[in-house]
Protein backbone atom coordinates (compact mmCIF):
# COMPACT_ATOMS: atom_id res chain seq x y z
CA UNK A 1 0.00 0.00 0.00
CA UNK A 2 3.07 2.16 0.61
CA UNK A 3 4.17 1.24 -2.17
CA UNK A 4 0.93 1.86 -4.25
CA UNK A 5 0.96 5.39 -2.21
CA UNK A 6 4.36 6.40 -3.57
CA UNK A 7 3.90 5.33 -7.00
CA UNK A 8 0.81 7.60 -6.97
CA UNK A 9 3.15 10.46 -5.57
CA UNK A 10 5.80 10.15 -8.01
CA UNK A 11 2.98 9.88 -10.73
CA UNK A 12 1.10 13.21 -9.44
CA UNK A 13 4.27 14.57 -9.15
CA UNK A 14 5.84 14.20 -12.49
CA UNK A 15 2.20 15.22 -13.72
CA UNK A 16 2.83 18.13 -11.99
CA UNK A 17 5.80 18.83 -12.56
CA UNK A 18 4.96 18.21 -16.47
CA UNK A 19 1.72 20.54 -16.41
CA UNK A 20 4.58 23.56 -14.79
CA UNK A 21 6.57 23.06 -17.51
CA UNK A 22 4.45 23.24 -19.92
CA UNK A 23 2.50 26.45 -18.62
CA UNK A 24 6.23 28.22 -18.57
CA UNK A 25 6.72 27.10 -22.00
CA UNK A 26 3.17 28.50 -22.87
CA UNK A 27 4.29 31.58 -20.42
CA UNK A 28 7.94 31.61 -22.60
CA UNK A 29 6.22 31.57 -25.98
CA UNK A 30 3.64 34.40 -24.74
CA UNK A 31 6.36 36.16 -23.22
CA UNK A 32 8.69 36.04 -27.22
CA UNK A 33 5.27 36.85 -29.39
CA UNK A 34 4.91 39.92 -27.03
CA UNK A 35 8.47 41.22 -27.60
CA UNK A 36 8.01 40.60 -31.44
CA UNK A 37 4.61 42.48 -31.29
CA UNK A 38 6.15 45.56 -29.14
CA UNK A 39 9.48 45.35 -31.78
CA UNK A 40 7.80 45.44 -34.60
CA UNK A 41 5.36 48.10 -33.29
CA UNK A 42 8.91 49.91 -32.35
CA UNK A 43 10.20 49.72 -35.70
CA UNK A 44 6.50 51.07 -37.04
CA UNK A 45 7.05 53.78 -34.98
CA UNK A 46 10.44 54.56 -35.90
CA UNK A 47 9.63 53.97 -39.74
CA UNK A 48 7.07 56.64 -39.09
CA UNK A 49 9.07 58.54 -37.54
CA UNK A 50 11.13 58.42 -40.86
CA UNK A 51 8.43 59.13 -43.17
CA UNK A 52 7.24 62.29 -41.12
CA UNK A 53 10.84 63.95 -40.83
CA UNK A 54 11.16 63.49 -44.66
CA UNK A 55 7.97 64.87 -45.36
CA UNK A 56 8.86 67.66 -42.75
CA UNK A 57 12.13 68.16 -44.49
CA UNK A 58 10.45 68.23 -48.07
CA UNK A 59 8.08 70.72 -46.94
CA UNK A 60 10.38 72.52 -45.54
CA UNK A 61 12.50 72.88 -48.87
CA UNK A 62 9.23 73.56 -50.74
CA UNK A 63 8.50 76.31 -48.21
CA UNK A 64 11.92 77.79 -48.87
CA UNK A 65 11.89 77.33 -52.29
CA UNK A 66 8.39 79.55 -52.41
CA UNK A 67 10.15 81.93 -50.38
CA UNK A 68 12.60 82.55 -52.65
CA UNK A 69 10.49 83.26 -55.19
CA UNK A 70 8.25 85.32 -53.53
CA UNK A 71 11.46 87.60 -53.01
CA UNK A 72 13.00 87.27 -56.26
CA UNK A 73 9.24 88.63 -57.66
CA UNK A 74 9.61 91.44 -54.96
CA UNK A 75 13.05 91.87 -56.40
CA UNK A 76 11.61 91.71 -60.13
CA UNK A 77 8.69 94.30 -59.09
CA UNK A 78 11.11 96.81 -57.00
CA UNK A 79 13.05 96.46 -60.24
CA UNK A 80 10.17 97.28 -63.03
CA UNK A 81 8.57 99.74 -60.79
CA UNK A 82 12.08 101.93 -60.66
CA UNK A 83 12.52 101.59 -65.09
CA UNK A 84 8.49 102.57 -65.11
CA UNK A 85 9.48 105.49 -62.66
CA UNK A 86 12.80 106.43 -64.74
CA UNK A 87 11.17 105.86 -68.05
CA UNK A 88 8.09 108.40 -66.77
CA UNK A 89 10.74 110.70 -65.65
CA UNK A 90 12.12 110.77 -69.39
CA UNK A 91 8.70 111.28 -71.24
CA UNK A 92 8.27 114.47 -68.66
CA UNK A 93 10.97 115.70 -69.40
CA UNK A 94 11.02 115.25 -72.91
CA UNK A 95 7.73 116.81 -72.61
CA UNK A 96 8.65 119.70 -71.10
CA UNK A 97 11.69 120.34 -73.50
CA UNK A 98 9.00 120.00 -76.39
CA UNK A 99 6.67 122.27 -74.48
CA UNK A 100 9.46 125.04 -73.59
CA UNK A 101 10.47 124.67 -77.49
CA UNK A 102 7.17 125.06 -78.70
CA UNK A 103 6.91 128.48 -75.94
CA UNK A 104 10.05 129.49 -77.77
CA UNK A 105 9.13 129.21 -80.85
CA UNK A 106 5.46 130.91 -80.25
CA UNK A 107 7.43 133.89 -78.73
CA UNK A 108 9.68 134.19 -81.50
Amino acid sequence: EESARQARSTSEIARLQAALDEARSERQLALDEHRLRMDKSEQQLAFAAQVADHHYEEEHQRIAKIEARMLMAEHSEAAIAKALEKELCEQRSQSMASVDAARRSLEE
